[in-house]
């Protein structure tokens, strides 16, 4: 098979893996909890472990072949051949864009563990809890914001 074509593919499937991942993670951080937290807590309750335990599949495998894809371009189809390359300008955004996806990846498995419950037992929501999901929402948005200025970067370097 044609090496351009492989890595064509390569490219296409790391990119809409990513498109799949941040719509993710995205929709559930600015479309789900904060419509979960405008009703009413029984639904709320119920629909917060039910919609990210779907969503967390597809966010699951995108987010590996996102990561698999990206070390395949970066090294074996890419320009980091050698460890000296890895202190490369190319190397260091490769790597910072690596290791904060996997950071990125583990957050969002263990967010509802970060955020606790939404509602008390009167079904009356937690103020606190709201402010752990607005500030994890902060902090993976500028995750999300770098690991895209790295693309862009690694593009044009």
């Amino acid at each position: 098979m044609n090496i351009m074509l492989i890595l064509v593919i390569l490219r296409y499937v790391h990119i809409s893996a990513g498109i799949i991942w941040l719509g993710d993670k995205i929709s559930l951080l600015y479309i789900v909890y904060p419509l979960l937290i405008k009703g009413s807590a029984d639904v709320g309750r119920t629909l917060s472990i039910k919609v990210p335990a779907i969503t967390n599949r597809v966010g699951a495998v995108a987010g590996a072949t996102l990561i698999l894809a990206g070390i395949l371009l970066g090294t074996f189809f890419g320009r980091i051949q050698s460890w000296e390359r890895l202190i490369e300008p190319y190397g260091l955004a490769w790597m910072f864009s690596l290791l904060l996806t996997i950071v990125l990846a583990v957050v969002s498995e263990t967010r509802r563990k970060m955020i606790g419950e939404l509602w008390d037992e009167a079904g009356q929501v937690h103020t606190r809890a709201v402010s752990r999901l607005k500030m994890i929402r902060f902090w993976e948005s500028l995750g999300f914001v770098l690991i895209i200025s790295c693309m862009i970067f690694m593009h044009f370097n």
